[in-house]
């Protein structure tokens, strides 16, 4: 009996490891320390141009050295990842919870499921 209770919690835990979480932007405004956030898109720069959530970074998700670019962020630190609908996000999320990342959210349904005043529409100079 003792075994089998064991093997339960080393099954849920290892499964929680692997969770990932996916919220949405009302939740994640709710955070206690949303202002700690570091968000980042990871769609292409074209489309990081067009529209973004305001003071996003903008990692391209089909960049070679897409996982490489975040070694300048700590493991632990706060970071919510999007794109146009959630597909790229998610993918992105998995990858780096992999890499060790604990604190790392998808936004549910990307820039799609956002009010519109939330996002940025000016061009940026090059």
């Amino acid at each position: 009996m003792r075994l089998l209770f064991v093997l339960l919690l080393t099954s849920l835990s290892l499964h929680s490891q692997n969770t990932i979480e996916s919220i949405s932007y009302a939740d994640y405004l709710n955070f206690d320390n949303s202002d700690d956030f570091i968000v980042i898109d990871v769609r292409t720069p074209e489309e990081h141009k067009i529209k973004r959530i305001k003071n996003s970074i903008n990692i391209n998700f089909y960049d070679e050295k897409f996982i490489d670019l975040f070694k300048v962020y700590e493991k632990d630190e706060n970071i919510l990842i999007y794109c146009r609908s959630g597909r790229r996000s998610l993918e992105a999320v998995k990858n780096l919870s992999k890499k060790g990342f604990k604190n790392i959210y998808d936004l549910k349904g990307g820039i799609l499921a956002l009010d519109k005043s939330l996002l940025d529409f000016d061009s940026f100079n090059d």
